[in-house]
């Protein structure tokens, strides 16, 4: 009776305990239902969005590789044949499919070929301008594809989507463009399609322009009408739920997702009735309260049958329970007793089974965690030393996005740059280390090269953030996810600066070492000129100290014929000085279109006297173009293998040996010189190893072992090319190979042609020089004027400012104020004087004054100078104002 009671009360109690939960559960069951079901179909709108988004932003992206990949089949579309690019167009626009129309243009917008040929009205497509369309410019402007927005075909007026890509010439320039028109069918195609998926919802795609493109209802307004008004169809970013009334003022309820497009951001929107979905919610709220009535009676039948044996077997199930919360699953349930219910025995067994199992897999687990933590840990360390390796990295490292923006630096970046890596973070490399000391188009080339997968390498400059500039060798790599596609950039940046110093040291110590070793050659042929200039000047202030009229006619043959010799003598010794300052110049940055036959013969009158001891020296000119570079790194290169070949042949046999000098045009319009000895010759084995820093075969004291590598350094850092041919006991030949410069050189005086129109005439002229002697020399050859001398460049612009002058000879190197100073003074209070001044130098010693030589139009007299290199001067600055 006891045992019924407590049953009884058991009942009323499990009862209770159920009935109340489930009551107050199902209310608030039905409540969440009923936002779970507007949730749900917002979901579902959202994902129908999304998959509209994702399969247009896919086509467009398909179509625009396709443009591109027929793009890159065609060279020059003017060269091309019109019947093979017409054959190709039709079969590439029958294969891709989506095309309503496609063309091919010149660079001017000109449609070439198109597909279909010909329009609706029978006439022919091709040969329409297109060059006013947005495609069109912003192609020219990126060198890149580029999608315009949806607009009507110029001939065909029906509405699509315009994909342009460039042809690229060789040299980077637009030489064309392919052009394919995606029919708008392709889009609604997209939409109906998941349309049929989307059960009662409506799709609209809207382009950036508010304008329809494409809707799934039935009485939709015609493409490319304007639904600006409707709230409904509002642009959007990310996917996002809203309300709002169509065109009809109708509540409704969707999602608008953006669709990125490269000619203009898309819109897509999922909607339905606003009163559709609070239909589904109310069905699903009262579905939700008949599952809770059903519940509430299971659970009074239940709390009667638990009532039987819960409390008998309630605190083993507890205890049990209790076990398995700590852990511990090794205990199991009492077994049940004869006479329980089969359900009770099933429900025991089970938990003591699945006490065993859970305690089996507990285990796996711990050994399973053991070991994925082990690798994680193992995994981090290595992820540590990667960090500290980058981190500690003494060569500045970033990395980029697939845009190229920065998004990780090392500190040696900002010890190389100046810039944090916050400063850097979100820029471009080229933003903040672009130098204008790189070629034009440098940065282009090396972004096509990386995007193309390949790994660029190469020295070039750079600018930090105080705007210093820097050396750097640059190596830039490409990574790429499972997929293959582009994910990031890698780039690895060395200070070469030093480098780069150290190397133009020694290659000026090595030339400087050169006109050493040829010093007591050049000083034998300077001084046996120097012999007979003194000599004879001698001669003729002997004759010329005897008393007047004692002079007879042979005197005077005799001291006119001693100067002329001294003038010769003179001329030689300014022939070798030219040539030595030519060698010895420091400008090394100084580069410009250069004559070689000229820079060769400097080289020889220097190293002619180590020649014509051992050979004879034959020349084989032929005319060659001007080539790009520095004259003085040129005339090292060519100095060094002149002396190479004296030295390869033995003294005391110059008949019997010849040096030959050669200059020919290679078939690839480069400028070659050769250079061969009949000496002795490199052995095969030595010869692959010339060019290598300090390889010498020849004894300790004579050689560096630096010649030929410096050489071939000069040589490659110009562009060009120098190989080597040998045979033991025969000789060698050293050819070098220059590519021809873009431009010649400007002309400067020449010093052998004297024009005399002006000779009659008395000029006014003003001489500023600090040479004292020198400025009376020439004051004395402009005799036939009227002169004035000033000794610096303060006084010569005092007598300018009170006088008059027809033309100024101007010292180009003088102290205090250089002859720079004066030209410059001149153009900001005299310019009309600037084509009136002669500059008159024995040589620039100031990168200032060089890199000024090189670009001011006035002549330029290098001292000493002929009387008809003076006057020709003269004749110039005349005819320039007669001009």
């Amino acid at each position: 009776m006891k045992y019924l009671n407590a049953r009884i009360y058991l009942f009323i109690a499990l009862a209770a305990i159920g009935a109340l939960p489930v009551m107050w559960l199902g209310v608030s069951q039905a409540s969440r239902i009923d936002e779970l079901a507007r949730r749900r179909m917002d979901e579902s709108a959202r994902t129908h969005a999304r998959a509209v988004q994702r399969e247009l932003e896919q086509l467009i992206e398909t179509k625009i590789r396709e443009v591109e990949l027929l793009a890159g089949h065609i060279e020059d579309p003017a060269k091309l044949p019109v019947e093979k690019q017409q054959q190709m167009l039709h079969r590439y626009r029958t294969r891709a499919g989506g095309f309503s129309f496609m063309y091919v243009a010149d660079k001017a917008g000109v449609s070439l070929v198109t597909d279909p040929p010909v329009g609706a009205d029978g006439r022919p497509n091709a040969g329409t301008d297109y060059s006013d369309r947005d495609y069109y410019r912003e192609l020219v402007r990126t060198k890149r594809t580029a999608v315009s927005r949806v607009q009507e075909g110029r001939r065909s007026g029906v509405p699509n989507l315009q994909i342009a890509a460039p042809v690229l010439a060789r040299d980077g320039s637009v030489a064309g463009f392919v052009e394919g028109s995606v029919s708008l069918s392709l889009v609604r195609d997209v939409v109906e399609r998941v349309a049929d998926e989307a059960e009662n919802y409506e799709l609209v795609v809207i382009d950036a322009q508010r304008r329809l493109l494409a809707d799934t209802r039935v009485d939709a307004k015609s493409v490319l009408s304007d639904v600006t008004q409707t709230e409904l169809f509002a642009p959007a970013g990310a996917p996002s739920v809203r309300t709002a009334p169509d065109e009809a003022g109708v509540s409704m309820t969707g999602v608008a997702a953006g669709v990125r497009v490269q000619g203009g951001d898309w819109t897509v929107v999922t909607y339905q009735p606003r009163e559709d979905v609070l239909a589904h919610a109310a069905d699903a709220r009262r579905q939700t309260l008949l599952v809770t009535v059903v519940a509430l009676f299971i659970a009074l039948l239940l709390a009667g049958l638990l009532s039987q044996w819960l409390a008998v077997r309630l605190n083993d199930i507890v205890a049990a329970l209790d076990r398995f919360g700590r852990g511990d699953f090794s205990g199991s349930v009492r077994p049940p007793r004869i006479w329980e219910p089969r359900e009770v025995r099933s429900l025991l067994t089970s938990v003591s089974s699945m006490a065993e199992r859970l305690d089996k897999h507990t285990e796996k687990l711990e050994a399973l965690v053991a070991d994925r933590t082990t690798e994680l840990e193992a995994s981090n360390e290595r992820l540590l030393t990667l960090v500290n390796a980058l981190e500690k990295a003494g060569d500045a490292i970033e990395i980029t996005d697939s845009n190229g923006e920065i998004i990780y630096t090392n500190p040696a970046f900002e010890r190389l740059t100046g810039y944090s890596a916050p400063e850097a973070r979100g820029r471009t490399p080229s933003q903040l280390l672009r130098s204008d000391k790189n070629p034009a188009g440098f940065y282009e080339k090396m972004e096509e090269v990386v995007r193309g997968g390949e790994v660029w390498q190469g020295v070039c400059f750079g600018k930090r953030k105080d705007g210093s500039p820097f050396d750097q060798d640059l190596t830039v790599w490409p990574v790429r996810d499972r997929d293959g596609v582009l994910t990031h950039f890698v780039a690895v940046r060395r200070d070469v600066t030093e480098k780069r110093l150290a190397e133009e040291a020694l290659r000026v110590s090595e030339r400087m070492a050169s006109v050493g070793t040829l010093a007591a050659g050049v000083a034998h042929e300077i001084n046996n000129p120097l012999t007979y200039v003194v000599s004879n000047v001698a001669v003729v202030e002997d004759l010329l100290s005897q008393p007047p009229n004692s002079l007879s006619a042979e005197d005077r043959d005799e001291a006119i014929e001693a100067l002329r010799d001294a003038s010769v003598g003179a001329a030689r010794v300014r022939d070798i000085v030219a040539s030595l300052k030519t060698l010895s110049r420091a400008d090394e940055e100084a580069v410009g279109p250069l004559d070689v036959e000229a820079v060769l013969e400097s080289s020889i009158k220097i190293a002619m006297n180590e020649v014509k001891h051992r050979a004879s020296l034959s020349r084989d000119y032929d005319s060659v173009p001007f080539v790009h570079g520095n004259e003085a790194k040129l005339g090292q290169v060519f100095l060094n293998l002149i002396v190479n070949a004296a030295q390869a042949i033995g003294d005391g046999h110059a008949r019997e040996n010849t040096i030959r000098l050669a200059t020919s045009t290679d078939a690839e319009g480069r400028a070659v010189v050769e250079i061969s000895d009949s000496g002795c010759g490199i052995p095969p084995e030595v010869l692959p190893n010339i060019f290598d820093p300090f390889y010498t075969t020849k004894p300790i004291g004579v050689g560096t072992g630096l010649g030929l590598s410096i050489c071939h350094g000069i040589v490659r850092g110009m562009g060009g090319s120098i190989t080597a041919e040998s045979e033991v006991g025969k000789g060698t030949t050293f050819r070098v190979a220059m590519p021809a410069a873009a431009k010649e050189p400007r002309q400067r005086v020449d010093s052998k042609i004297c024009r005399r129109e002006n000779a009659d005439r008395r000029l006014r002229i003003l001489i500023i020089d600090d040479d004292r002697v020198s400025a009376k020399t020439l004051a004395r050859r402009l005799r036939a004027h009227e002169v004035k001398v000033t000794g610096n460049g303060r006084d010569g612009l005092l007598a300018i400012e009170k006088d008059t002058f027809d033309i100024i000879f101007c010292d180009v190197m003088m102290p205090d104020m250089t002859g720079v100073d004066v030209h410059d003074k001149l153009g900001e209070h005299h310019p009309e004087l600037l084509a009136r001044v002669v500059f008159v130098t024995g040589g620039a010693f100031t990168a200032r004054t060089q890199k000024f030589l090189s670009t001011v139009a006035n002549p330029c007299l290098q001292k000493p100078f002929s009387q008809g290199g003076l006057e020709a001067a003269i004749d110039l600055v005349m005819r320039g104002r007669a001009a």
